[in-house]
């Protein structure tokens, strides 16, 4: 996913690029594997991914 929300944003100028950016890493925050991998992270825990 990253790498396609990357090749989206190249062609499109600076400010719109950065909207774009911030507007998919906010969504990707959401996701249940983004908090559990940033809940293990604090924790100092092993995640456990649920590919959600």
């Amino acid at each position: 996913m990253g790498k396609q929300d990357f090749y989206t944003q190249i062609d499109l100028d600076q400010p719109k690029a950065y909207a774009y950016a911030k507007e998919v890493m906010s969504m990707n925050a959401l996701a249940a594997d983004a908090q559990e991998g940033i809940g293990a992270f604090l924790g100092k825990r092993a995640p456990c991914w649920s590919g959600k």
